[in-house]
């Protein structure tokens, strides 16, 4: 019977493989590159980010990265597969809020133009878009400070005490505040819940149905809901809504006449005009 030897070269190998899968291997990676077109804060600050270059993962790096995050961290779950397209400050602060570009938020940037350094993030709260609280109720955002500043990102859920993150390019996963590989007990963890600060603190809305619109006409409000509107004899209509504007059902602009839709207080971008020529 042959017996199977195991050289020393071999053992330090063995070794350092089973050290190197313990570790979080989560780093975004270094292909990515700034883009132009920013994406903004609830109240217009324009937020910098970056698009990936590197190759999508494969099916084994998705199925393996699956598989380490429930093997060192048990008791949480899987939620939506690994990709390198987005990372955690974009699904917390962006994705979920209805964001479909595929982008990375980075927690600080470098302006290549001017070197001005700015902490990315922490510009969702410092614009007074989002406030601190001691909430931990659905719906709030969630940041890590652990090794650097705004290590992670994360959202609240309906599940008491259950947060949901993308653990960089790995899988979206639900885990308790320390069961995720950004809270560290050897260091100092602080964790901070933020929620939404509307401009609007009272649900004041305009709603319109059933309209023809044949003199110029501004409608203001907090949120403007509009439906089944026509507006005609090259007159001209404003919607000016502080939060938000929602058409649905039928809606012409007839030709000669004008629709303009802005955010009043702030100036989100972008102002949208539609004018029929």
């Amino acid at each position: 019977m042959m017996k199977k030897t195991i050289t020393f070269f071999q053992l330090v190998i063995l070794s350092i493989t089973v050290s190197m899968a313990q570790k979080m291997p989560f780093s975004s990676g270094s292909g990515v590159c700034p883009t132009s077109t920013p994406v903004y804060t609830p109240r217009g600050t324009p937020i910098d980010v970056y698009i990936m270059t590197s190759p999508e993962l494969t099916f084994f790096e998705k199925d393996s990265l699956a598989k380490w995050c429930l093997k060192y961290y048990p008791n949480t779950t899987f939620i939506s597969e690994a990709t390198r397209s987005y990372n955690c400050h974009a699904y917390a602060w962006y994705k979920v809020e209805g964001g479909n570009y595929s982008i990375q938020i980075p927690f600080n940037h470098t302006n290549p133009n001017t070197y001005i350094y700015t902490l990315v993030v922490p510009q969702y709260w410092n614009d007074g878009s989002y406030v601190a609280t001691t909430s931990t109720s659905a719906g709030k955002k969630v940041s890590y400070n652990a090794h650097s500043p705004f290590d992670h990102s994360a959202i609240t859920t309906n599940q008491s005490g259950i947060l949901e993150s993308k653990w960089g390019y790995g899988p979206v996963m639900r885990h308790t505040k320390e069961n995720c590989p950004y809270y560290f007990s050897s260091i100092p963890t602080t964790v901070t819940y933020y929620q939404y600060n509307p401009l609007c603190t009272s649900p004041i809305s305009s709603f319109i149905n059933q309209v023809v619109i044949n003199t110029n006409q501004t409608v203001t409000g907090c949120i403007i809901n509009a439906q089944n509107v026509t507006v005609t004899n090259n007159k001209k209509l404003v919607f000016d809504g502080i939060e938000g504007v929602t058409i649905n059902g039928s809606f012409e602009v007839q030709l000669g006449s004008e629709l303009e839709v802005k955010f009043h207080d702030p100036p989100l971008p972008p102002v949208i005009k539609k004018k029929m020529e």
